[in-house]
């Protein structure tokens, strides 16, 4: 028999955990859009006490054990060190089909990092595993970082090189929405990324891909509409 209160309880946690992958994270962009990952925390934070609603382990524990269905399995969620830090944890958000078209289109990058062959469809396997040789070069690199997190090839080579004319998010608003009780989807922001020119083309495809979005949301139930996505075909 199951405790009715323990399953608003655990779907309750389940919205939240969405709200800020997805929307707070940007998520969003890897479920329905064309950014091959995202990454966020999943480590209790002690400082803000406000933070601790959104970045805990609690919500992370409850969506690996707790989750009600079978997910699609072109997604991934999985769990790392952080690259610079390894006493700290962080979650990822994977679109394997675009993860690994990256992987092809930029396979002679990541073998100058990683120095042998490799296959892009396999290597996914070994992302949450922390001893693994490849995703270890590949996280401690900046460069492919940016290639992974769909920052684009351009601004992530002129992000390694320090370019000094970079136009960055606004941290002020990035904390405005992060921090808001009632989020929904039309408070999605664009990816946090720096690039160097307003023609960019990164950050134009993502703002046609934000409208996108939020339109196919509109007058939608957030929750019921991204499970589904997320949910494996029958």
């Amino acid at each position: 028999m199951i405790c009715s209160s323990c399953s608003n309880h655990h779907e309750h946690e389940l919205k939240l955990f969405l709200e800020n992958t997805m929307i707070r994270q940007h998520g969003l962009y890897v479920l329905v859009g064309s950014k091959p990952m995202i990454s966020f925390n999943i480590d209790q934070s002690n400082e803000l006490r406000i933070a601790k609603r959104f970045q805990t382990r609690t919500l992370w524990n409850m969506w690996q054990k707790n989750r009600i269905f079978t997910l699609n399995s072109k997604f991934l969620f999985v769990e790392r060190n952080y690259p610079f830090d390894k006493q700290r944890k962080m979650g990822l958000f994977i679109n394997i089909p675009t993860l690994i078209e990256l992987l092809k289109q930029h396979y002679e990058a990541f073998f100058k990092i990683y120095e042998k062959p490799f296959d892009p469809e396999s290597i996914i396997n070994e992302i949450s595993d922390d001893h693994s040789l490849f995703w270890s070069k590949v996280f401690q690199s900046h460069y492919l970082q940016g290639l992974l997190y769909g920052y684009g090839e351009e601004n992530a080579k002129r992000f390694v090189n320090k370019e000094s004319n970079g136009n960055f998010p606004d941290t002020h608003e990035i904390a405005r929405v992060f921090f808001k009780k009632k989020i929904q989807v039309s408070d999605l922001m664009l990816p946090g990324i720096c690039y160097y020119t307003e023609s960019d083309q990164t950050i134009i495809k993502y703002n046609q891909e934000r409208k996108k979005i939020i339109e196919y949301y509109s007058r939608k139930n957030f929750f019921e509409l991204t499970k589904s996505l997320l949910v494996a075909p029958n």
